[in-house]
């Protein structure tokens, strides 16, 4: 005898007198559910049930649902595994016309990997790792082939300075032009602010500078014209 599901209230054979009270003694659903202390939509139900399935549209069936919702990978150990095994590896590998990664394309990735996850738990497991989302800083550069090696002696100098020392330097910055930026503003009522794309600079200024530096102070000096 199959095992009754156990939030069933009625039982296959309770189940079967239901249906032959409406289909062969021709009572109401209302009335049979009455005598047998059910709803009407259930009696509703396995009336349904019976006319497309016969007798084994009777028995109990399965509380599994139809559809099981997908599973998301929570912050972990599986998760950190998966979202650092495709950040140490170029976007270009995985078809991204990218150089750095971003939270939609390696949710995009792990999700054609077979691993779904949220944006929120991805960031959660990098943020936990230590890293950040930085902007790039810039730093200066030359054409000067000897540049690096003249960057350090500069910075060996320096480092190497004693309490009575100081280094000085001259340096020039410029030429550089004058131009109309877009930007924010403050503008009023149905006044649109337009920058010109090409424009003629206002005047192109070269500034100089020199600096004084010790171990514990800086000074600098900037003039708009060359000193002899």
């Amino acid at each position: 005898m199959p095992k009754l599901h156990r939030n069933a209230r009625t039982c296959p054979h309770c189940r079967s007198l239901i249906v032959r009270r409406v289909t062969d003694g021709g009572q109401k659903p209302a009335a049979v559910a009455r005598d047998f202390m059910v709803t009407e939509p259930t009696v509703s139900k396995w009336l349904k049930r019976f006319r497309a399935e016969g007798v084994r549209g009777l028995e109990d069936r399965t509380s599994r649902p139809n559809h099981i919702p997908l599973r998301y990978l929570q912050p972990g150990e599986e998760l950190h595994d998966a979202v650092f095994a495709v950040l140490h590896t170029p976007p270009s590998d995985h078809g991204l016309n990218r150089t750095s990664w971003t939270l939609v394309d390696l949710e995009n990735v792990l999700r054609a990997q077979g691993k779904r996850s949220t944006a929120k738990s991805i960031s959660a497991v990098i943020h936990a790792a230590g890293y950040r989302w930085k902007q790039a800083r810039v730093t200066l550069t030359s054409t000067d082939p000897d540049y690096r090696a003249k960057v350090d002696v500069i910075r060996s100098t320096l480092s190497g300075l004693a309490h009575d020392e100081a280094f000085f330097s001259i340096d020039e910055f410029g030429p550089f032009a004058v131009k109309m930026r877009a930007g924010r503003s403050l503008s009023g009522p149905h006044h649109v602010r337009v920058v010109p794309q090409w424009q003629k600079s206002r005047q192109p200024h070269r500034h100089r500078g020199f600096g004084a530096i010790e171990k514990s102070d800086k000074s600098l000096l900037f003039a708009t014209k060359k000193h002899r």
